[in-house]
Formats: C-alpha cells, sequence, structure tokens
C-alpha cells in the first residue's frame, strides 16, 4: 500500500482519510486545547481510540494550528510516584523542545532530559533548567515511603511544572492518556487532588479514559468517543489491514469489523499477529482460525488481558471473575448480586465492590444496583474470559479444546454477519421511539394500520404525503430513554434480536393531566399480514417482560412487514396494544423529522419574524396585525388568514391568563412562505398541563379546553410543548392550493 509521506508525530494514521468516525470529536479536542479553559475529559470505551485521537489532536496542534504547545503523556505502565513525576517532567520539557525547535523527530528520538536542555532555544533554556531544578522530582525533599500525601506531594510538584510554564508565557495544553490508569495505581484521592489542582491553575488539558471509570470520577466538563459504528468499523479495519500488508474480500473485512465490535486495539493486534505468523486471511476458514489463536493466547489475548488486570492482577480474584463468568453464560441466571459472590468467594464485601466496579469500568460486565451481569451480545472479551475458565480452572485439554472451538466459530460466522446485515436493515425501533418527542401530534393512519390500510395502501408516496394532514391526529407520549428490552429482560433475546424489540419511558402531557406512558415496540418480519394467533403470540411475549420488568402504563406496539389482519387487529385493540406495517413506521419516522416536503413546493423564500409583547390588555391584537401583514405578502386566503389569526389570539389569552408568568411576557416567533405559515408562542410560568382544572373553576377550565380545541380546528397542525419554565405551542396552517 502506498501511503505518501509521513510527518513524524505521533499519530499511526498515514493519511487524514485514516482517521474514520472521530472527526467531530477531534475538532472538539482541538478546540477545547486552543481556546478552552481547566481540563476536559474524554470518556472512551476500551478500544475505542482515544489515544491515536490524542496522537492526531497533539500533530494538528504541533503542524498546523501552531498556536499552544502540546504536550502529550500517558499514565499506562507501572512505576512509583517519583517515576511517574520524572517522566512527566521530562516529556514536558523534551516535547517542548522540539516544539519550539520545529524538530518533531525529537518526538520519538527518546532524547535525555541534558540533551533537551542543552538544545533548547536561549529564550527559554532558563525556564526549562528552572523546571527541572524545582519540579523533578530528583530534587523532591519528600522521604521515600511517605503514603499518600508523600505521593500526591511528589506528582503535583512535577505537574505544577505546567502551570509555572503557563505563567511564563509558553502556552502549553496537556493531553493526558489513560487517566483511569493513574487512579488505579495511586489512588482515587491522588487522583481527585491532582486534577482539581491543574484545572485549578487554570492548565488546559484534555483527561482521556475509560468512560465508566471518568463518568463517576470527575467533575471536568465531559465529551464522548462513541464506538465505531459498523460502517466505519469497516472501513478502519481494511485501513488497518492494509497497513500490515492484507488485501481483505468484503466478506473477510466485514467479519473481522463485526467480530470485534470497532475496537480498533484488538483489530490492529489481530492484523500484526497474522503479519508476523505470516497467516493467510483469505477466507472465513482462515480467518477465524487465526481469531481464535489471538484468543487463545496471541497478541489479542495479551491486550485483553492486560485491561482484566485493570480490574484485578490477584489470581483468586481472576479465578473468580473467570468462574462468574462462566456461571452467568451457561446457566438461566441473568445477574450475580453482591451479597452471593461474598458468600461464595468469601473475598468480603468492600473488596468485592471494588472488584465488581473495575469490572464494570473495563467493561468485562456490567454493574447496576449491586449486580453483576454480562454485557448483552458477542465480544472478543466474552470469548477470552471463556477460555481462559476451560483452559485454567476446568483444565481441559488446550488442542482439543482449541479445535472444538475454530469450528463452532467457523460455523457462527456467516451468521454472525447475517445478524449484522439484518441489524442495518432493521428500523431501528430505539431511535423512532426517541424520534417521538420531535412532534407530539401525528396522524393516526402512519400508527393504525387499519386505517392505513384502508385509506392509503397501495398509494405511492407522494400522495400519502399530500394527504396525510387531513386525517384525524393522534398524540403521542414525550420519549425520554430507550433501551433494547433485551437490557432490562434479556430472555426476550430467545424471541427477538436485540435490534428488533425494544423499550421506550415517556410521559403523555395533556391540558389537564399528565401521566408516564412506557411503549415496548417490536419489529416482525413477515411476508403477509400477521393473523390474530400470531399477534397474539407476540403480545404474549411483551406483556411478559413488561410483567416480568414491573413496568406501568405499558403500551405494546407490533410493527410487522405487512400489516395485520383486520380479526389481529381487533384482538390487539382489545389489549390495548397498536399495531402498523414497516411502511407506516418509515414514513412515520419521515413525518417526526419533518421530511414531509409536498413535491410540487417551491424554492423558500420564507421570512422569519419574532417577537416579543407583554401581556396587557389587547396587546394580542398588535401580533394579530403583524400576522395579517405577513400572510397577505405571502398570498394566503382571506379565510386562512383570519383563523391564523384567531388561533394566534386564542392562544395569546390561555397564556396570560393560567400562566402566572413571573415576566408577564409573551415570546412569538412566525416563520412563512408560500406554503405553510407556523406560529410559535412561549411563555415562561406554569404549564398548561400543570394546571389544574379544579384551581381555576370549572368555568374557566372549560374555557381553556375550549380554547386549544378552537385552535386545533383552525390550524393544520398544533402542537403544545413543555418547557423547563412555561409553554410552547407551535401552530400551522398550510396554504391552499400553492403554486
Amino acid at each position: 500500500m502506498s501511503t505518501g509521506a509521513r510527518k513524524e508525530g505521533l499519530s499511526r494514521c498515514y493519511r487524514d482519510n485514516h482517521f474514520i468516525g472521530r472527526e467531530a470529536v477531534l475538532s472538539a479536542a482541538i478546540g477545547y486545547l486552543t481556546t478552552g479553559s481547566g481540563g476536559l475529559a474524554l470518556l472512551a470505551a476500551p478500544g475505542s481510540g482515544a489515544s491515536e485521537l490524542l496522537f492526531r489532536s497533539f500533530d494538528r496542534l504541533f503542524f498546523v494550528e501552531k498556536t499552544v504547545i502540546p504536550v502529550y503523556f500517558s499514565f499506562a505502565g507501572t512505576g512509583s510516584a517519583e517515576q511517574l513525576a520524572a517522566r512527566f517532567i521530562k516529556s514536558l520539557i523534551t516535547q517542548s523542545v522540539a516544539y519550539l525547535i520545529s524538530d518533531p523527530k525529537l518526538l520519538r528520538a527518546g532524547i535525555s532530559i541534558e540533551e533537551a536542555l542543552k538544545i533548547a532555544p536561549a529564550k527559554e533554556a532558563a525556564l526549562f533548567r528552572g523546571l527541572w531544578r524545582f519540579h523533578s522530582p530528583k530534587f523532591s525533599t519528600v522521604d521515600g515511603d511517605a503514603g499518600e500525601l508523600a505521593t500526591l506531594e511528589v506528582l503535583s510538584r512535577s505537574f505544577d511544572a505546567a502551570a509555572r510554564a503557563n505563567a511564563a508565557g509558553l502556552e502549553i495544553s496537556l493531553l493526558l492518556d489513560d487517566v483511569h490508569l493513574f487512579a488505579r495505581n495511586h489512588g482515587q484521592t491522588v487522583f481527585e487532588s491532582l486534577f482539581d489542582s491543574l484545572n485549578r491553575n487554570g492548565v488546559r488539558f484534555i483527561a482521556a479514559g475509560y468512560r465508566r471509570f471518568l463518568y463517576n470520577a470527575s467533575e471536568l466538563p465531559a465529551t464522548a468517543i462513541a464506538p465505531l459504528d459498523f460502517t466505519d468499523s469497516a472501513k478502519a479495519t481494511s485501513v488497518i489491514s492494509n497497513r500490515f500488508g492484507y488485501n481483505l474480500s468484503d466478506e473477510v473485512r466485514d467479519l473481522v469489523a463485526e467480530q470485534f465490535q470497532g475496537d480498533l486495539r484488538l483489530i490492529e493486534a489481530f492484523f500484526r499477529g497474522a503479519n508476523e505468523l505470516g497467516k493467510s486471511l483469505s477466507d472465513f476458514k482462515n480467518t477465524q482460525f487465526h481469531y481464535v489463536e489471538e484468543i487463545f493466547g496471541g497478541r489479542c489475548a495479551k491486550v485483553i488481558d492486560r485491561r482484566l488486570n485493570y480490574a484485578s492482577s490477584d489470581p483468586e480474584e481472576v479465578r473468580m471473575v473467570l468462574e462468574i463468568a462462566s456461571q452467568l453464560s451457561e446457566s438461566d441466571l441473568n445477574a450475580l448480586t453482591v451479597e452471593s459472590a461474598v458468600e461464595r468467594f468469601g473475598f468480603g464485601r468492600k473488596r468485592t465492590e471494588k472488584l465488581f466496579s473495575r469490572l464494570n469500568e473495563s467493561e468485562f460486565f456490567v454493574t447496576d444496583a449491586g449486580k453483576l451481569r454480562l454485557p448483552a451480545g458477542h465480544s472478543p472479551q466474552k470469548d477470552r474470559l471463556f477460555a481462559r475458565y476451560r483452559l485454567e480452572v476446568s483444565g481441559e485439554n488446550r488442542a482439543l479444546l482449541l479445535g472444538k472451538t475454530v469450528l463452532r466459530k467457523i460455523d457462527e460466522a456467516p451468521g454472525l454477519l447475517a445478524a449484522r446485515y439484518k441489524a442495518i436493515h432493521s428500523l431501528n425501533l430505539r431511535g423512532l421511539l426517541e424520534d417521538f418527542s420531535l412532534r407530539r401530534e401525528v396522524p393516526e393512519a402512519l400508527i393504525d394500520y387499519g386505517r392505513f390500510a384502508a385509506e392509503f395502501k397501495g398509494a405511492p408516496d407522494d400522495e400519502i404525503i399530500r394527504e396525510i394532514r387531513n386525517e384525524p391526529f393522534i398524540s403521542l407520549p414525550t420519549i425520554a430513554f430507550s433501551t433494547a428490552t433485551q437490557d432490562i429482560y434479556p430472555p426476550i433475546a430467545r424471541s427477538l434480536a436485540r435490534e428488533k424489540c425494544a423499550v421506550g419511558f415517556g410521559f403523555r402531557s395533556n391540558p389537564e393531566t399528565r401521566s408516564d406512558e412506557i411503549w415496548i415496540a417490536a419489529e416482525i418480519n413477515s411476508k403477509t399480514e400477521i393473523d390474530r394467533e400470531h399477534a397474539e403470540f407476540w403480545c404474549d411475549r411483551l406483556e411478559m417482560a413488561a410483567l416480568m420488568c414491573d413496568l406501568p402504563e405499558y403500551r405494546i406496539w407490533l410493527v410487522a412487514t405487512e400489516g395485520f389482519t383486520p380479526d389481529a387487529l381487533a384482538a390487539m385493540k382489545a389489549r390495548g396494544a397498536v399495531g402498523s406495517s414497516r411502511r407506516q413506521a418509515e414514513l412515520l419516522r419521515r413525518f417526526l423529522r419533518g421530511e414531509f416536503v409536498q413535491p410540487e413546493a417551491r424554492a423558500d423564500t420564507g421570512e422569519h419574524v419574532e417577537i416579543t409583547i407583554p401581556m396587557d390588555e389587547n396587546a394580542e391584537l398588535i401580533a394579530a396585525g403583524i400576522v395579517e401583514e405577513l400572510a397577505k405578502k405571502h398570498n394566503y386566503d382571506p379565510k386562512s388568514i383570519n383563523q391564523i389569526k384567531t388561533a394566534l389570539i386564542e392562544a395569546f389569552i390561555n397564556a396570560a391568563e393560567h400562566s402566572l408568568s413571573p415576566d408577564r411576557k409573551i415570546y412569538q416567533r412566525f416563520d412563512v412562505d408560500d406554503r405553510k405559515f407556523t406560529v410559535t408562542i412561549s411563555n415562561r410560568g406554569i404549564r398548561l398541563t400543570d394546571v389544574s382544572p379544579a384551581a381555576n373553576g370549572s368555568e374557566r377550565a372549560k374555557r381553556r379546553g375550549w380554547g386549544l380545541e378552537l385552535m386545533r380546528r383552525l390550524m393544520d397542525e398544533v402542537r403544545i410543548e413543555e418547557t423547563d419554565d412555561g409553554t410552547r405551542i407551535r401552530m400551522t396552517k398550510f396554504a391552499v392550493n400553492p403554486d
């Protein structure tokens, strides 16, 4: 592979297009390191590429930005506090010198501190000598092993060098890697104190480490490195394999990407090991054979074992971990409690809780309310745990076990990819449920298959898009959080793939009440309409999940490829369930995301006007006058103009009468073009959904309800939204027969 010229920086990506799926986070990191203040936590899953992102950030600052001095430092590796402090101060000085004299070769040369001080620019040489003399642990007055306080003093002395350099005008930004290892090796108290000191002293830095550790351990503002999705993982697999001389077929590339779940460090170890051993990766058989060898004791195994050592290097604790993994995978037991682990292994509660926490941070397991469970799905880390259990605990014959495992992995490979391809083409129910929050009300025909089949089945999308707004609208709950059903009820995996079933936790806000509502959704493949028997079967499965998880006020939503028979819909309705076809669900997603643009629409020549007016008597007439002028300008007919004005006045009166607004102001926005006129009215104060009918008296409550109903009749779309401190009403009127 031709890689072209490479700058002698830290990044291992030879070309810009080799850095995949991290551009947004890279831009955020560069922005923070150049203009931010204090520290930023970079939350990363194991193997997600945090180190490479820091390398890339370093190189951008070193070669391109040229506004701050980047200093990269990793906490990986063992050693005393003195050794760590010495490494840091040496890194700070040598990398700063390399930047100031524009010699990137020094970054990899491993020069001594004495050499760096000799070649430092005369202007900064005295400063660097002072930093080494005062901040190096070599000159520390702290006694050798004086405990945590001594450790903190040694480390603080060295890291304070960054603040001193900044005070002297050097503008240093720190890129700190593997900070979870620092906390593990030197204690949580030292970790918190050191990073708080850096933050307090105004040192600009990014701290990258395990996301589950940093999320709980740091109060720094944070940004996350999300795991690569399958598409980006496949691209990264191609780039890494090419680096080691492999030109993979598409199917082998996809298998490796899926099997390693976007874990870049393991993917690199896999190909490095294959290259060193001269392995062929031409087909599934050879690829899976090498995968098993890597898991049993190759480079991948070493990477995974180092991650496990983060949780514990104690042989007894490691044995406990292997036994727990085997127990959870081979039985119906979904989770292991701290109490049962303490009773079985006898390590004591505090020791067991600490181990559970680190297993969670390194993502071998998931902890929840004192329970430990295996993550859903497949992963190399799980494969390594199972291999070690059977080799080290069960004492199975290595050659026999390896042979059986190779055959199983070869047999599993096509199914593994088939499941991934199905997931790619699934509806993404979690995302669709979360999209409910984009619009409170939708045409009933986009949810109810019976209505859709009667009025739109077989119609082209353009016709549906044009006519759907004339359908009755129904309200949807606001989904605050969604997850795979498998995450709360693992047995559902026996019936449905992970991506085919989701739970959305939400609430429904009406003018009179607010109530929680949970939707349990499942996607069912079908070549024909689902009949009553099969519809009830799937309702039973989802009702069992709701019952076992004690979910209140839930609603079942089944999405079948070709919809449901009338008998099936009747049976579902009796159980409070709703059914849709896949086409409906896809149209619903488009509607929720505002993608229903009529084909005959012209280019947008719209206007956007914002005004704020007081809740004074007759003040709404001012807004009505503005609406009339805007509507006339865009050729709306007189009837539509009067309807928009009346709806606006009703919304204004509702806000003025019922909000108890502290600032007594109405915030309005008008978005108008030749196709539609949207009025948005916001106010602070008591939300419409929080106003009790009894609080205002029955007559006022009736008046408020009548006003809202009038708005819905006058306008084509009306959405009532809660804000943190008030209400927002968004109303839309479509133009009659736009040109």
